[in-house]
């Protein structure tokens, strides 16, 4: 199947961003657009080879992609092949993208990741509804849905750091609660303590253990706020050795002690005799 008619405009009901998906039992072609257009596509069965400004790009099963065309948009999906496919796309007046796109690259192509699956879900499923909230929603899920195929394929921040850097990063952000010492964080980084050091430095402008120490304070100063435990407990919790020195740095990262942050936002734990309290004291 090859539809040869030319589409200049999407419907007139699409508001923003437009979700949707297909099976394509055996194939064809969808196009082209002649105008300016996002497409991101998600292929979860066959394969497709999408061309845009003469320019030509295939995706496999199990890949994502998107892809801003200022001139022609359109896929070809292999013939005699069964292609699954879901979508969220928009038409670019004047080949202005929105400007919570603007950072993005022209093309970005990535395997399909649970967090991008989740967030077509949800598009999908909000139909094709034109109420105010449902396209307020539709278009943070359009945006939220090419960050994340961006991320996925290795673009935004952490372009910019090196593979060290990354694993040592996220040992930390797992394990941050545990001993975790520079010599664990440099043998999860595949590099000398030194070597990590340097890099954390040049990449981060902290060092490896300064890292992972105001990990350990966020998280106590999100505790302090949002729980109903005593400080101690906390600190335990956060890889503190005492009460004292999590005081110490809660006040020095949050200009706070931790008793006025639980006193003017913290949690307030609810009991039958009299109703809210602050039960633990600092």
């Amino acid at each position: 199947m090859h539809r040869q008619t030319v589409m200049n405009t999407a419907p007139a009901s699409i508001i923003g961003y437009a979700f949707g998906g297909m099976l394509y039992p055996a194939g064809g072609y969808y196009g082209p657009l002649e105008t300016a257009y996002a497409t991101l596509i998600v292929l979860h069965e066959g394969a497709a080879e999408v061309e845009i400004d003469g320019e030509r790009y295939r995706l496999t099963s199990g890949q994502a992609g998107f892809f801003f065309s200022l001139r022609s948009f359109g896929i070809h999906y292999l013939h005699g092949t069964a292609s699954q496919v879901s979508w969220c796309e928009m038409p670019l007046p004047g080949g202005k993208r929105p400007l919570a796109l603007t950072g993005l690259p022209h093309v970005a192509v990535a395997s399909v990741s649970e967090r991008a699956e989740s967030l077509m879900r949800i598009g999908i499923d909000l139909g094709f509804g034109e109420a105010t909230l449902t396209n307020h929603l539709r278009i943070a899920l359009g945006e939220a849905l090419y960050a994340v195929v961006a991320l996925d394929a290795g673009f935004g921040e952490e372009v910019a750091l090196s593979a060290p850097v990354l694993k040592a990063r996220s040992h930390a952000e797992r394990c941050y609660a545990g001993p975790c010492d520079l010599s664990e964080l440099a043998a999860a980084a595949g590099v000398t303590p030194e070597y990590l050091v340097t890099a954390f430095r040049r990449q981060l402008g902290t060092t490896p253990m300064r890292f992972v120490w105001e990990l350990r304070t966020r998280k106590a100063i999100d505790l302090v706020q949002r729980s109903h435990l005593g400080l101690a407990e906390i600190a335990e919790q956060c890889g503190y050795k005492s009460p004292y020195h999590l005081s110490r740095a809660i006040k020095e990262l949050s200009g706070h002690s931790p008793r006025a942050l639980r006193k003017a936002r913290g949690f307030l734990q609810s009991t039958l005799e009299s109703g809210l309290t602050e039960d633990v004291q600092f």
